[in-house]
């Protein structure tokens, strides 16, 4: 954990359905509207195929969609792809900003570049890389990127990082205790609690700030391990993402009501009693008067082995302070970045995941699955790789679990990220 010197503790579309049968479910494949798009591409999944390099190839025919098996499956080589890293005009120096053309926007990096020594203005948390012995290499379900995500938000896929590549992070937790975790055995008679979260590792686009605060999808990836408190090496491996749902944005525990938010006042009569609205409990919590930023975000009621999913996230020291007549102005409390409100602390501290139950339902089954969902983790059919409605879903040897969720709470679990010098402000918005 880093520390530094100096800071306190603190629109409409025809929807076409499809029935495919897997192992016992009936999944209706779909098209979605993208979010902010006029239209939304025809899309559908299957199989990944790859050659014996691992090199992805079109494997679209007459097959059925991935079948969840309640054995293991053997693994299957990795995607590669290659990413030309661009050439810098002039040297780097330590201490001093890295030269144009010595950042990749697709490549994770902190604050200073461990090699050269120079620093960028924009970090991107933890290394994601820390986790590659448990999940395999970061880029693997990433089209070879460790930073930004082939289903970003956007007209084109491609706004988010253009746009706000530097509100990318990746929060990775390793070797968490069983006293962190929930579960419920699958069992249909026994729901004990048998199983904990390892390891796990998510990318969020996490613009906690005037620039996201009005947006209510963000794209995500997530890849956890989950093993069983008898046997902590008895595991199993989930992956997936798409556009994760946050809800409403409130400030200050006040609902403000945006044109693409849910309707969280329908039928009722402002003010609603509180408790009326928390039955969304998709929020995006900012403050009139603090830098601490809560989000919790999920998918709920997608159609496939993931019945619903979640997480929260959040920051201690967020640019700015949230206008609700105005969440979208950019009013920073060090608009020359010379301060620490730069959104460099960040806490990844709940999970939550409930998958389909696959029949047999027994204590010890397994869950096992790979295919494809559109951003909204609905299974999809014919994507040969990932993007905008490609999004790998993958099942590894998983407990068949009813639910396991991950609280990762208290002051300490903070963590932060700016290493600039005592007495340096490298960092600048929209970090």
């Amino acid at each position: 954990m880093l520390h530094r010197a100096g800071r306190s503790g603190g629109r409409g579309v025809t929807i076409v359905m499809l029935v495919v049968s897997l192992a016992g479910w009936s999944y209706p494949i779909r098209n979605r509207p993208a979010e902010n798009s006029a239209s939304s591409p025809v899309v559908a999944v299957q199989p990944w195929g790859t050659t014996s390099e691992g090199i992805l190839h079109d494997t679209r025919r007459a097959t059925p969609a991935p079948v969840p098996t309640l054995t293991p499956t053997p693994t299957q080589a990795p995607m590669r792809f290659s990413t030309q890293s661009p050439i810098p005009t002039v040297q780097p120096v330590a201490g001093q900003p890295c030269p144009a053309g010595s950042h990749d926007p697709s490549k994770w990096h902190p604050l200073i570049d461990p090699v050269t020594g120079c620093h960028f203005n924009h970090e991107h948390k933890d290394n994601p890389h820390d986790l590659d012995d448990v999940f395999g290499p970061v880029e693997t379900h990433l089209r070879g990127y460790s930073v930004g995500l082939p289903w970003q938000t956007g007209l084109t896929g491609t706004e988010e990082n253009r746009y706000k590549h530097e509100s990318y992070g990746w929060l990775v937790l390793r070797n968490l205790p069983p006293s962190n975790s929930r579960s419920q055995n699958g069992a249909e008679k026994n729901s004990k609690d048998v199983a904990f979260v390892k390891n796990i590792r998510v990318q969020v686009h996490g613009d906690l700030h005037a620039g996201g605060a009005a947006t209510r999808f963000h794209s995500v990836w997530i890849e956890a391990q989950v093993c069983y408190r008898a046997n902590p090496n008895d595991c199993g491996i989930v992956g997936f993402g798409g556009h994760l749902d946050y809800g409403e944005l409130r400030v200050d525990g006040v609902w403000v009501p945006l044109p693409n938010d849910p309707r969280a006042y329908a039928g009722l009569t402002p003010p609603a009693p509180e408790r009326q609205v928390d039955n969304l409990i998709a929020k995006r919590s900012h403050s009139a008067t603090s830098h601490s930023v809560r989000w919790i975000g999920r998918f709920a009621g997608a159609v496939g082995p993931i019945a619903y999913a979640g997480i929260a996230h959040e920051t201690k020291d967020s640019w700015q302070p949230i206008d609700p007549a105005d969440p979208g102005a950019v009013q920073l409390t060090c608009p020359d970045f010379e301060c620490e409100d730069n959104n460099s602390t960040a806490r990844l501290d709940f999970f939550i995941l409930r998958p389909r139950q696959t029949p047999p339902v027994t204590a010890d089954s397994r869950i096992n699955f790979k295919g494809y969902t559109d951003r909204f983790l609905n299974v999809v059919e014919d994507c040969r790789e990932p993007g905008p409605d490609c999004v790998p879903l993958v099942f590894e040897n998983f407990p068949n679990l009813r639910e396991i969720s991950l609280q990762n709470g208290g002051p300490d679990s903070f963590r932060e990220y700016d290493t600039s010098p005592p007495g340096k402000h490298w960092i600048e918005y929209p970090n």
